[in-house]
């Protein structure tokens, strides 16, 4: 596509990578990097706070459900038995 010409339209990735790489540690500080990772770490625990309170509102709701279970199975006993 070049006819020829000296030129060419190719660069290579590494000397791209190197330059996002400076420009954005330029703008982004190490102060920025350890907010991020803390801010990071923070929703994780919240994450399983909230995964922690909703597996024992099922277990609760687990025991509930058994409960009524034996309750009417009690009051009203399944023919036959």
């Amino acid at each position: 596509m070049d006819n020829g010409g000296p030129h060419c339209i190719a660069f290579g990735g590494l000397r791209v990578d190197d330059a996002v790489e400076e420009a954005l540690l330029g703008v982004v500080g190490p102060g920025a990097i350890a907010a991020a990772t803390a801010a990071a770490k923070q929703a994780t625990r919240q994450r399983n706070q909230v995964r922690d309170a909703l597996g024992r509102d099922l277990e609760a709701a687990r025991y509930a459900v058994d409960r009524a279970f034996r309750q009417y199975d009690a009051a009203d006993p399944p023919i036959g038995s």
